[in-house]
């Protein structure tokens, strides 16, 4: 059943944008990010917004050719992270919890455009890393999801602006709960993962 959260999870979350770029807000802003990421614009001098340098990985946003395989990948990578994270949590519920989540996350599959589950990969993520902690789970499979998870975080963070004092405060409580448990590996592979 977890197997099937985690499929419900991917298939909910997972974006292929929008078509070209229309005369809509959402359309223009982020044919812009895609115009400057690709002509190497300098965030921060040659442009300046709310989203980072990555914006134009959003899930909403339009389609331009020179950057649709980064966000086809990067659309499939952030949803399988996800997709993991939710079956990882799943095993550890009731059946009946299990098929909560499933109708839950059906249910919410327009919220989940964005925000909605970047914020749930944060407080997934942040299970991971207290299992690790705590030694409940050692395993290399275990290891590679945290490096995953945190590359995933650090994409999102560069996506959206907004979500970088949650990826520091989330980097910083890791580590400290990972030194404190003395998993100093662990630390280790968080950080560079963050890097």
């Amino acid at each position: 059943m977890a197997v099937v959260v985690g499929l419900v999870a991917f298939v909910t979350s997972f974006r292929v944008g929008l078509g070209a770029a229309r005369e809509s807000l959402d359309g223009s802003w982020t044919a812009v990010l895609s115009w400057a990421f690709s002509h190497g614009a300098q965030f921060g001098s040659d442009i300046v917004f709310t989203y980072g340098p990555l914006g134009f990985l959003s899930p909403i946003a339009t389609y331009y050719p020179d950057t649709h395989s980064l966000y086809v990948t990067a659309q499939v990578y952030i949803s399988l992270v996800f997709a993991a994270l939710a079956g990882r949590f799943a095993q550890h519920l009731s059946v009946a919890a299990q098929l909560a989540m499933i109708v839950l996350l059906l249910a919410w599959t327009p919220l989940l455009i964005i925000d909605v589950s970047w914020y749930l990969l944060f407080a997934l993520g942040a299970l991971l890393l207290r299992d690790l902690a705590e030694q409940r789970a050692t395993s290399a499979a275990t290891l590679a999801l945290a490096a995953a998870t945190m590359l995933a975080l650090t994409v999102l963070s560069l996506t959206k602006f907004t979500l970088t004092r949650l990826w520091l405060a989330f980097v910083a409580q890791g580590l400290l709960q990972l030194l404190l448990a003395r998993r100093v590996r662990a630390a280790l592979l968080l950080t560079s993962s963050a890097a």
